[in-house]
């Protein structure tokens, strides 16, 4: 009986810590998503706020906000798809390195920002280039 009480308040406790954990992801998404509404201008001089600003200040105050050790949990990533002229900048980010990734999109307001449910059929994944954060990052941040 006690063998069974506690393994009963262990799986309680998992299960509190893992939405405890989701919980804090996504309250970093949306600190973050706000940061950058407040703070973007026009970071690289082309006399313009677009998609660029966002997305590089978006990465800024990731790696600002998030745990030690956590910034490679969000990325750049650019799509150009030829087929319908979307050139788009935008990030990736994931909880930890075994979650899944996030699409999403530093303009919207949260909790709409994934580029699926925002650009709807103009976003298609498969133009998706990715080891961009770096080029980004080195150009504007650093």
């Amino acid at each position: 009986m006690k063998k069974n009480l506690f393994i009963f308040v262990l799986c309680l406790v998992c299960i509190f810590n893992a939405v405890s954990e989701e919980s804090v992801f996504f309250d970093t998404i949306e600190t973050v998503s706000k940061l950058t509404r407040k703070n973007v201008h026009d970071i690289n001089s082309d006399n313009k706020v677009n998609c660029i600003d966002y997305t590089v200040m978006f990465k800024y105050y990731w790696d600002k906000n998030c745990e030690p050790g956590h910034s490679i949990d969000c990325q750049i990533i650019r799509n150009e798809n030829p087929q319908n002229g979307f050139h788009h900048l935008f990030v990736r980010v994931r909880e930890n390195s075994r979650a899944a990734w996030i699409y999403i999109e530093p303009q919207a307001k949260y909790p709409d920002m994934e580029m699926t449910k925002y650009w709807g059929m103009r976003y298609e994944s498969q133009y998706d280039i990715y080891n961009e954060t770096y080029i980004w990052k080195n150009d504007y941040l650093e």
